[in-house]
């Protein structure tokens, strides 16, 4: 039986691991999709980057707008009502078979109620993750328990997939998607790159991404990141920064760093580079800096030291690339000198990665191809077995 999937996808970061997948499924005759653009992909401070997914050849089947223009809670829970009343729309229009998003954000939340309202199975990617810093550890599980079939970046977040109740023969780990874009991309030439991001291909370069910590309570986004930047302006780095994730604290962070910018040539802002700038950007990087998942993610593919800084990512599986320092400008420096150690780059040069080899989506499509829809699937039984 054919299966048409209806993707979501309302964030660069996530967007991202959907190429490969979708790529995959076009190749099969057994499998379609429809691709639901929403969120962050819509918004010019953030990049616009509904435009890159267009550049990528991606049939965008619906636009989705709901995002108010404020970052507060308030505005953020009114987003999510009006993300339910448009989605609402989508699953009444349009036929698809199941639904399928990624990762951890609040925005999905209103995609997975209406694909339960729907009486439509749910692939969710990337669950049994532990990120002790942010809400979106406790969205990542509720998605997790509302999802029919899983897909995990590792074997160990398959088990804490289990361990939530799940049925074995719904939980496959099967590596992560963004590293099958690495190593698909296409290289674009260094200084063609540089001159075109707008920095020096001589100077030597970080990668700064700065999320708002949302389960620290009486903490200062802006301050957070000042404490970064004081830190990088003590050494002659050229800084290109990316935009934060729609959240609590983000509007604040990029009127800091629209400010930054204007006085210091040292840091360049560029809201989102896109996969193909990103991935060729990141081996000519001296060190990544922040708290970005991508940090953990695609940085170590590289073998590129990650400075991971606070409580965002905490509990998630690390690479022994990543250098973890609490927000405080003596220990980033201390982190930063540690990434010149000698001992250290051996470490890192000799390390596994530990996220899958780039075949992530084969996997994904060969399980899709074969699962049958119908009760099995549909009727959820925890098994703590």
């Amino acid at each position: 039986m054919n299966k048409t999937i209806g993707i979501f996808t309302t964030t660069r970061a996530e967007f991202g691991a959907y190429i490969p997948l979708i790529h995959a499924i076009d190749k099969v005759d057994e499998l379609d999709y429809l691709l639901f653009v929403g969120g962050a992909h819509l918004l010019n401070e953030y990049g616009n980057t509904i435009d890159e997914i267009k550049n990528t050849g991606v049939k965008v089947t619906k636009v989705f707008d709901y995002l108010l223009n404020e970052n507060t809670t308030h505005s953020i829970v009114k987003s999510c009502g009006q993300g339910l009343a448009k989605l609402a729309s989508i699953f009444e229009e349009h036929k698809f078979d199941l639904t399928c998003f990624a990762g951890d954000r609040y925005e999905l939340l209103p995609i997975a109620l209406g694909s339960i309202l729907y009486g439509k199975p749910i692939i969710h990617l990337y669950g049994g993750e532990v990120t002790e810093g942010v809400i979106d550890d406790q969205i990542r599980h509720m998605l997790t328990k509302s999802a029919h079939i899983h897909f995990s970046s590792c074997e160990p977040y398959a088990k804490n997939i289990k361990k939530m109740g799940e049925e074995n023969w719904r939980v496959h780990s099967v590596g992560e998607l963004v590293i099958d874009n690495v190593k698909n991309v296409k290289k674009i030439d260094k200084n063609k790159l540089f001159s075109k991001i707008g920095i020096n291909p001589k100077n030597e370069t970080v990668l700064l991404t700065y999320h708002p910590e949302s389960l620290k309570p009486n903490s200062s986004p802006v301050k957070q990141l000042e404490c970064i930047v004081k830190s990088l302006k003590n050494y002659e780095y050229q800084v290109v920064i990316t935009a934060p994730n729609v959240e609590v604290g983000s509007n604040e962070l990029l009127a800091y760093i629209n400010k930054l910018v204007k006085v210091d040539s040292k840091f360049t802002f560029i809201p989102s580079l896109g996969i193909m700038r990103y991935y060729n950007l990141l081996p000519h990087c001296k060190f990544v800096i922040g708290n970005s998942s991508s940090g953990l993610l695609e940085a170590p593919y590289f073998k590129i030291p990650t400075i991971n800084v606070g409580y965002r990512q905490k509990g998630r599986i690390l690479h022994q690339s990543v250098i973890n320092t609490e927000c405080n400008e003596n220990k980033i420096s201390a982190a930063i000198k540690k990434t010149n150690s000698k001992i250290f780059k051996k470490v890192v040069r000799n390390m596994k990665f530990k996220f899958g080899n780039g075949r992530a989506a084969e996997q994904i499509v060969s399980v899709l191809k074969n699962i049958e829809l119908g009760k099995k699937l549909l009727i959820k039984k925890l098994d703590f077995k």
